[in-house]
């Protein structure tokens, strides 16, 4: 998990370089593409029927689920510091009670409920609504936090129904590609300078990724994996220190801290009392 934070955190940098030659849309569109292209000869190997799903209608809900995860990270990335937009994204552990009552229906202890306070805090200091108005990318990365809870759960539950990873992102790539055809075509920018290098490495790196997060799924529980992947913030704060010479001011790192702590304190209610239906 950890390396598969640190890879999404490089690609996150580099989308970050891409989305200045076109936009989130192409971008997205250009990556899906490129990982369905590169899988393709797996699923050639194994065969057609290695693509029949055991849960349809899971499956396609969690690969639909996942292009938008993966759609607003990138629109995000346009208007805000990858390092927010990746914290954002790591308040999943927060949001996954509250999809969990409003879709699966089940309860939750006060004491969780309580435990995501602090990391709704830690949003507030990231947003910093007193220093300035928030950009609207963070509008963006904050569902895009919601999104990521969402596919954490269908990734969890297509792995104890035995769905296969390889079969999981194929879906995935091949469904985002499909549905980003037309409006990347309708908005299509040509780019210029290096962004076909950054399009195959960022590509290369989300396939990864992806792979490493769905087998770590496979093999332990959220609780322990998601610390894990908090890893990704801090590679994304250096990333963007080295390149971009920005340093998160204390209220982001006090953000950072809170969402942290929440986060880690969430899971662990969860694993020590978990839902009832």
């Amino acid at each position: 998990m950890v390396l598969a934070s640190i890879c999404f955190a490089t690609a996150s940098l580099i989308i970050k370089l891409a989305a200045q030659e076109t936009n989130a849309i192409v971008i997205t569109f250009v990556i899906f593409l490129i990982c369905a292209i590169g899988i393709t000869p797996v699923i050639l190997i194994r065969g057609a029927r290695f693509m029949i799903p055991k849960n349809p209608i899971l499956l396609l809900t969690r690969a639909t689920v996942s292009v938008l995860q993966t759609l607003t990270l990138f629109i995000s990335l346009h208007t805000i510091p990858v390092v927010d937009a990746i914290l954002l994204r790591s308040t999943a552990p927060l949001w996954v009670p509250v999809l969990l009552m409003l879709i699966w229906h089940q309860t939750t202890r006060a004491s969780l409920w309580l435990a995501i306070v602090p990391g709704m805090m830690g949003v507030f200091c990231i947003l910093q609504p007193t220093v300035a108005p928030p950009a609207w990318g963070y509008a963006f990365a904050i569902v895009n936090g919601a999104l990521f809870a969402m596919q954490s759960i269908l990734s969890r539950q297509l792995a104890e129904r035995g769905e296969p990873p390889v079969r999981t992102v194929s879906y995935v790539f091949f469904i985002g590609a499909i549905l980003l055809s037309v409006p990347a075509w309708l908005l299509w920018q040509s780019p210029v300078g290096g962004f076909w290098w950054q399009a195959l490495v960022s590509s290369a790196l989300v396939f990864v990724s992806t792979i490493l997060v769905l087998n770590a799924f496979r093999h332990a529980p959220a609780f322990i994996i998601a610390p894990f992947g908090y890893t990704g913030i801090v590679a994304s704060a250096l990333l963007e220190w080295y390149v971009f010479d920005q340093i998160p001011n204390w209220l982001t790192l006090l953000g950072i801290l809170l969402v942290l702590s929440s986060g880690w304190l969430v899971l662990w209610l969860q694993k020590s009392s978990p839902a009832r239906d």
